[in-house]
């Protein structure tokens, strides 16, 4: 299994290449197993350690036991009880390959079996790059080889004529060799044969015709997946449009049909696709073309990969988890302003959190939900029958949960036909797995910045920035206009959550993590998270900036089209919108390193004015540039006025920074050497509290007590590993008046004396007389069991 975000997490199915054998002995047996390094394909080489967490398991039936090398408690994966492997050997960085997926394309009939072209997804490091002999092992036939050559980055590779003996699940082996490299693995396929399907272009999305619509006329592609031509009849008939069909003598590939339907009512028609070979009918297909009544309300649609609400494009940009865990100070600010969003709101249909955590077993196989969850959708969605809202969300990180796409698929179509004028969004990191199950997808390859150790000299990336584009063309290269593809960025650090090394996006780094989306077709920005997007002015400043910008830029965006820019370097993205008279350039390094490089376009461009910048660029047909680490780069047809430059914002929000962390507060960013004890203990573990107590955000939620749990709220903090002294107190939150302070001397609690005075709006003050040592302090709030709550954003103790 994989490791991430502190649990055992299915990103992928993940199956190595790795051998054992069992020697039994007259009275004893042993077991040796052999795992190449090539097998770790989940961790890239920049991140590999010499330390790892180790664990060997047996399990004994029919007698149950359970035994473990490391001492565990109470199951197999508390990895953060496992002891250390040290002097783990790095895997060479001719090895670092990840074979990221197999998919099965133009799949036809062949003797007892099927025919396909396999589809590879291979991510090879710089040094991996190079020609190889693949090989593509299907259980019960025979091994398919080839010759591939592969290119830093990510690839996609067709190898053609695989043959498998049966539909449905086939573990396939894949190897990879070129005589200094063996690497490989086992991908679990699935393999779906139809000699028949329909694809229809008119209507291009839901088969619906919208009322904003032309409904004149319905258009199609036929996909006849024979070995040789066959007759093909397609017919059309329902509310409105007169029986007629077409025939096609010698129908094979694609086969383009349309019908004219002017008089086409509200109601239904049907599609019908016959296959005839010598005069016998061995297939037949259906699609359902609907035109609804028009909502009383807004409706929603997907064209050219962009959500249009009421027949108009726009670019939803919102904020994941909004007013969760960010306490009263942050939402008074948060609402003060729209920060340029433009907010979509979700009916939340996610299987779990309508059945219970139950049901996620079910939702693992590939079958049919059980009815109670069709009713259970069914009544959320009555209740949302008259909301305002944009998209029922129907999964979250399906990849991570072993959530079947056939099973999704039953629950897609379900929700579709009960209301198609609101798209149905999951957010995942393997949205092609899941292209039939939704409408759109908010995609989150968090790039994760952490420290090597504790000494934070060496600053590395999980997931490369550059890799973005790699999670949005997961959906953009399949060419599905009625597809929407979007980001969720990384508003968020997890040194709050898993990982105390790890650290916050920068500004350059968050901004190059959107545009890169964007260059490359994402059309929505979910921003996670709100409960931290108050943590730093990078944060939250960088998010006005960014969504700001959008905004600005949102008619050509949406509007404009596409002309791809070529490029020699592969870290630099590039892209020209034209729409109407109107030109923009976006162009941006994903890497860390300077750059400097051209960009050649297709259509000529007219001299350019410089985005929220300085300087212009002449006419012409290609752009040379400098570019910093992962800079950024607009030039615009039109000037834009009345705006801040980057170089303002970026120096206002360094400004900002350099006054949260300069408070004069002895336990700022000393969280983690602080043991903190409440009546209300952290839920999952101390980083959140540990991360936002002392970090200089003196309005946003660190901790918080229930009046409702049945008592007063207390926090108390220990200093093992230091003593402070001070001289001052300030505490922010909400509703802490007549909270008392003691700290602890000579073996008792002794209580400060002083009154506070106010220190803001949020904040609380005590000058002290004299100036206190203590190992630990604690704040305790008469009287608030009476209350809703209790928030606390910092606790400062001043020199």
């Amino acid at each position: 299994q994989w490791y991430g975000e502190g649990g055992v997490i299915r990103p992928d199915p993940y199956a190595p290449l790795w051998e054992s054998q069992v020697y039994r002995g007259k009275d004893f047996w042993s077991v040796e197993a052999r795992f190449p390094l090539s097998g770790f394909y989940m961790t890239r080489n920049q991140n590999w350690k010499k330390n790892w967490l180790f664990n060997i398991t047996r399990t004994r039936y029919p007698q149950r036991e359970s035994a473990t090398w490391s001492p565990l408690r109470y199951r197999s994966q508390e990895s953060s009880l496992f002891r250390t492997f040290s002097g783990f050997p790095i895997r060479k960085a001719a090895d670092d390959i990840y074979v990221k997926n197999l998919v099965p394309a133009s799949v036809t009939a062949s003797g007892k079996g099927y025919r396909a072209s396999s589809v590879l997804e291979i991510q090879a490091a710089d040094a991996a790059a190079g020609n190889y002999s693949i090989v593509i092992t299907v259980p019960g036939a025979k091994p398919v080889r080839a010759s591939i050559s592969l290119k830093p980055g990510l690839n996609k590779i067709t190898v053609p004529n695989t043959y498998f003996p049966k539909q449905g699940k086939n573990l396939v082996r894949i190897d990879l060799e070129n005589g200094l490299t063996d690497a490989g693995r086992y991908y679990p396929v699935n393999l779906v044969y139809n000699p028949v399907s329909i694809r229809m272009v008119k209507p291009n999305y839901s088969n619906v015709f919208y009322p904003d619509q032309d409904h004149s006329s319905v258009a199609g592609n036929l996909s006849v997946s024979l070995d040789k031509p066959a007759k093909a009849v397609v017919s059309i008939a329902g509310d409105g449009v007169p029986a007629a069909q077409k025939v096609f003598e010698k129908a094979k590939g694609t086969v383009p049909f349309t019908f004219d339907t002017p008089q086409m009512k509200y109601g239904k028609v049907t599609v019908t696709a016959e296959i005839f070979v010598d005069g016998r009918k061995i297939a037949e297909t259906r699609s359902i073309i609907r035109r609804p009544v028009p909502p009383k309300g807004d409706y929603y649609r997907i064209e050219n990969g962009s959500l249009l609400k009421n027949g108009k494009p726009c670019f939803p940009r919102e904020v994941y988890a909004r007013y969760y865990q960010g306490g009263e100070a942050f939402k008074k600010k948060f609402d003060s302003e729209n920060l340029h969003r433009k907010p979509f709101n979700n009916c939340v249909l996610e299987p779990f959190r309508l059945m219970g955590r139950g049901i996620e077993p079910e939702t693992t196989r590939d079958q049919r939900p059980n009815q109670k969850l069709f009713d259970a959708v069914k009544r959320k969605m009555d209740q949302y029958r008259n909301r305002d809202f944009t998209f029922y969300y129907l999964s979250d990180e399906p990849e991570c949960r072993s959530v079947s796409p056939i099973y999704l698929k039953y629950l897609y179509d379900y929700i579709k036909e009960l209301d198609p004028f609101h798209p149905v969004l999951i957010g995942s990191r393997a949205s092609s797995s899941f292209v039939e199950c939704s409408d759109a997808f908010s995609t989150h390859p968090y790039p994760g910045p952490f420290f090597d150790s504790d000494a934070r000299t060496k600053r590395l990336m999980n997931v490369p920035i550059h890799k973005t584009r790699d999670f949005i063309t997961d959906i953009t290269s399949l060419g599905r206009e009625d597809k929407l593809i979007g980001l969720t960025p990384q508003f968020f650090s997890y040194g709050n959550i898993t990982n105390k090394l790890s650290d916050y996006l920068k500004f350059d780094e968050l901004e190059c993590t959107v545009w890169s989306s964007i260059i490359n077709g994402g059309r929505l920005q979910w921003a996670y998270a709100y409960h931290d997007l108050n943590d730093r002015p990078t944060m939250l400043e960088g998010l006005r900036y960014i969504f700001e910008t959008i905004e600005i830029l949102e008619p050509v965006i949406i509007h404009g089209k596409v002309h791809k820019l070529a490029t020699a370097d592969p870290m630099l993205e590039g892209v020209l919108l034209t729409y109407g008279k109107e030109y923009l350039l976006l162009l941006c390094n994903v890497s860390d390193q300077m750059r400097k490089g051209s960009f050649t376009s297709t259509v000529s461009f007219p001299a350019m004015y410089a985005f929220r910048a300085e300087g212009k660029l002449p006419a012409g047909k290609q752009i040379t540039a400098d570019f910093k680490p992962y800079e950024v780069k607009f030039f615009r047809s039109v000037p834009t006025r009345g705006v801040a430059l980057k170089k303002d914002v970026a120096a206002m929000i360094d400004k900002l920074e350099k006054a949260r962390s300069a408070r004069n507060n002895f336990l700022h960013g000393k969280g983690n050497d602080v043991e903190i004890d409440s009546s209300n203990p952290s839920r999952r573990n101390n980083l959140c509290q540990q991360g936002k107590l002392f970090d200089g955000t003196i309005d946003n939620l660190a901790w918080e007590h229930i009046g409702k749990r049945g008592k007063d709220g207390w926090l108390e903090l220990s200093f093992p590993k230091f003593v402070p002294t001070f001289k001052k107190i300030r505490l922010f939150g909400y509703n802490t008046d007549g909270v008392v302070v003691r700290y602890w001397k000579f073996g008792e609690w002794k209580t400060i004396a002083e009154k506070p005075v106010k220190c803001g709006e949020y904040g609380l003050e005590w000058n002290l007389v004299k100036a206190q040592r203590t190992v630990k302090i604690r704040f305790d709030f008469p009287g608030s069991v009476k209350k809703n709550k209790v928030e606390i954003y910092e606790v400062e103790l001043v020199k």
